[in-house]
């Protein structure tokens, strides 16, 4: 599906924008935006560096044990996420052949063999566990992936004969799994937000005003498009409760018939590297792109891993203390 003109896209931001200056006027409040921005995204690619060399120096995932699913397993991917990026945690779950040996990946209603999704299966193992679910577009946010995610589980439900399935929703993926359990009738088994901000990210926010003002030579720094705003309109917020984001805020109001729609959830992210905050402070602890305290919300366990390396929040599916939880969460039994 084409993306709409960013150009065309842009100048509708520019003329909906309700971006209110402050008191010392918008040239002022422009150059605090950028300055906050580029060195929480600096601070971000830090993070990612030092993931990048763990990577180069020993692959991710060798010190956890092989593991034997008894329900199928589906990925939800996040804003900008590429199949890629859970090929240590397939190739770890396949191992061996265990669990069906290959992992399926599943787009508009079909079930692909290949990550491109240009060869379809004719009929998937009814052993198969492991399913990756590849969205229209990587920039598409959660109200558009929703709907998308109930064709993909009805096509993972039709392929394995089994009508329970365990969501892992990592990082955008988990508001896409929210608004799937929000507004389709069908319950699922345990579902675990990884690295999903429920209550928003306040370096989402800062990028979100960079396109609405239409800062160029910022955004161009930023890797930042009038593309990327709507999802960007998902995840930013200004205040620790996210209140002030209207898809989150009406997201967050029906999070217990949510929680009701699961057997049951748990929420996983990291807590010790600098994240930009919409707190009090401009730093908090985090994984980088989200803040620890913008991962909870209430009556369900929050497991806040510590340390750095895989913790960063592109590469929290490798880390072998997500893995860990994952274990024990989904029940996987050792093998």
């Amino acid at each position: 599906m084409d993306r709409a003109d960013p150009g065309s896209l842009r100048r509708q931001v520019i003329s909906e924008s309700t971006v209110e200056a402050g008191p010392l006027g918008p040239w002022v409040d422009d150059m605090v935006n950028v300055t906050q921005v580029l060195g929480a995204g600096k601070l971000y690619e830090m993070g990612a560096a030092e993931a990048a060399r763990l990577r180069a120096e020993s692959p991710p995932l060798q010190d956890v044990p092989n593991v034997l699913l008894d329900r199928p397993y589906a990925i939800v991917p996040g804003w900008t996420t590429r199949p890629e990026k859970f090929d240590a945690l397939v190739a770890r779950l396949t191992a061996g052949g265990r669990n069906g040996g290959r992992a399926y990946y599943v787009k508009e209603g079909k079930i692909y063999l290949d990550k491109e999704c240009t060869q379809v299966s004719e009929q998937a193992d009814p052993q198969a566990r492991v399913f990756v679910m590849v969205f229209d577009d990587v920039l598409s946010p959660p109200d558009r992936t929703a709907p998308q995610l109930d064709s993909d589980l009805k096509a993972v439900r039709r392929a394995t004969g089994q009508e329970q399935l365990d969501l892992l929703g990592y990082s955008m993926g988990g508001l896409a799994t929210r608004v799937y359990l929000d507004q389709y009738p069908e319950r699922v088994g345990k579902v675990m937000l990884l690295g999903t901000g429920n209550k928003g990210s306040r370096l989402g926010k800062l990028g979100a005003r960079l396109i609405a003002r239409d800062i160029q030579w910022a955004m161009r720094m930023a890797g930042l498009t009038a593309a990327h705003l709507p999802a960007m309109e998902w995840m930013g917020a200004s205040n620790r409760d996210g209140r002030d984001n209207p898809h989150l805020a009406a997201l967050n109001d029906n999070w217990d018939h949510q929680v009701a729609q699961t057997e049951s959830l748990e929420i996983v992210g990291g807590k010790d590297l600098p994240t930009a905050s919409s707190g009090w402070w401009p730093m908090a602890g985090g994984d980088g792109m989200v803040e620890a305290s913008s991962l909870e919300m209430p009556g369900v366990p929050v497991k806040l891993l510590p340390g750095k390396g895989y913790k960063h929040h592109g590469n929290l599916p490798n880390d072998s203390d997500v893995y860990r939880e994952m274990v024990d969460f989904f029940g996987w039994q050792p093998d």
